[in-house]
């Protein structure tokens, strides 16, 4: 059975953005109006959450905390809390099922990849990024070819790149399927492009403006 997780840390800010249980329930009622054949988790530091907890091991600062997210085997979706899923996404998951990993990412810069964490999925095993990184001092990695990395994608493209070639490959349809708010979402909304508007089924926002400091999506 696929699991479908997200990540809840309370007490922590991101870009001036707390996270709390509302923000779960909202990517979980999502998941199960818009995907089928599911089990939807939360990994957090919360203990009386209104869905299945798998509680966080570590006291790893911020999104440090996804680091954490390796150690469940797959088959793993995983979402950011500010994520809009808009309509079904079966064809999506049947067409990434067999990928070892996948995120998103810009792909390959000269011989490096470059992921990033927002929207994930992985069919088996990828507790190495877990392991590799618990023998990281992660707040003083300096010596890496990533120098200091100021987030945890910085910390799996590091990771991934020491991986064999076959391991990570980009989502697919980036820009279309799967959109960034700021990015893409916001110009075909403005630009009234009705077509594009239409193949896009799922938005990530990746910073300010979230969801719900937003007035073009329903949230």
């Amino acid at each position: 059975m696929l699991k479908v997780v997200t990540v809840l840390r309370t007490k922590h800010k991101s870009h001036g953005t707390s996270w709390d249980p509302e923000h779960v329930y909202k990517i979980q009622n999502m998941c199960n109006k818009h995907i089928s054949d599911h089990t939807f988790y939360c990994l957090t530091n919360e203990t009386n959450l209104n869905c299945n907890m798998i509680p966080l091991e570590h006291d790893w600062y911020g999104w440090w905390s996804k680091m954490e997210l390796y150690k469940i085997p797959g088959p793993v979706l995983y979402f950011d809390l500010d994520t809009i899923i808009l309509d079904n996404i079966d064809n999506i998951i049947q067409e990434i099922k067999d990928c070892n990993f996948t995120t998103l990412g810009t792909g390959v810069t000269g011989k490096r990849k470059s992921v990033t964490s927002s929207i994930m999925y992985w069919k088996n095993d990828v507790s190495y990024l877990y392991e590799e990184f618990k023998k990281l001092k992660y707040t003083d990695i300096v010596k890496t070819e990533i120098r200091t990395p100021a987030h945890d994608q910085q910390m799996i493209s590091y990771l991934v790149n020491n991986q064999p070639e076959s391991f990570w490959k980009p989502l697919p349809k980036w820009g279309e399927v799967i959109a960034s708010f700021k990015v893409h979402y916001k110009k075909m909304f403005e630009e009234k492009d009705t077509t594009k508007l239409k193949k896009v089924k799922i938005i990530h926002f990746h910073g300010k403006p979230r969801p719900w400091e937003q007035d073009i999506i329903s949230y």
